[in-house]
């Protein structure tokens, strides 16, 4: 089996060319997509060939290279008598988003089902929420360091963004420039302005800059100054 993913005003005028197309590493349950990212529900029923604890896991992939970049056991409701792997879902709430996911469970009666959800990645510390790096033009655009990699993290609707970077060409920066595009699941839904840094070498005036995230997930900085230093961004803006 294989995933294909497609845009869908295309798909509904019949143009039936995906956008993405991967094949599926294991046995598909469910699986939902969220982003850049697919989530993969696999795993069967209790039995004598699958006793407790089962073979439950989920899978991420992402969708723009095919490749599976996670895969974790599902330890969940292991002392369920019928534990058969069903739905996923990514939910919105107003916390962030939450993973669920289900079981069809067997007791007296019809079949049901059991679903759970996991915010424990969007608690509010964020001090277990891993950093994600961003996309950008390696050709055009040069980190300071390995610790100023455009990066992000997502707490609840409040995403933090990291980076510090240089034209390569040391050419000045233009009033308005798009560094780079936020991926879809992080990206607000009004313009949201930011305060960002730049180096004071031969900066006269002000050591900050003005930076805004617009709705398409576009980067922009903004200062007519003509700099030729770096720029930095170390701050937070919300999706909603």
């Amino acid at each position: 089996m294989e995933y294909r993913v497609y845009d869908l005003a295309a798909f509904k005028r019949r143009a039936s060319t995906p956008l993405y197309r991967f094949p599926s590493l294991y046995r598909t349950q469910a699986w939902c997509l969220y982003g850049d990212l697919l989530y993969q529900n696999e795993g069967s029923a209790y039995g004598p060939a699958n006793p407790s604890p089962g073979n439950s896991w989920w899978n991420v992939y992402d969708i723009s290279t095919g490749q599976m970049i996670e895969r974790r056991f599902n330890a969940t409701a292991l002392g369920l008598s019928h534990r058969e792997t069903e739905s996923i879902t990514v939910r919105r709430t107003p916390d962030g988003p939450q993973l669920v996911f289900g079981f069809a469970t067997q007791e007296p009666g019809p079949r049901r089902m059991a679903l759970y959800g996991i915010t424990d990645t969007t608690d509010g510390t964020g001090d277990h929420v891993p950093w994600t790096t961003l996309d950008y033009n390696t050709a055009v655009y040069t980190p300071n360091s390995g610790n100023y990699v455009p990066q992000y993290r997502q707490v609840g609707n409040r995403i933090d963004l990291h980076l510090r970077l240089s034209r390569t060409d040391k050419a000045p920066w233009t009033n308005g420039e798009k560094v780079l595009t936020l991926p879809p699941h992080i990206r607000p839904n009004r313009t949201q302005g930011m305060v960002g840094q730049t180096t004071g070498s031969g900066v006269s005036g002000s050591l900050t800059v003005r930076w805004e995230v617009l709705t398409d997930g576009s980067l922009h900085l903004y200062d007519p100054r003509g700099l030729t230093g770096w720029v930095g961004l170390d701050v937070s803006y919300f999706t909603s």
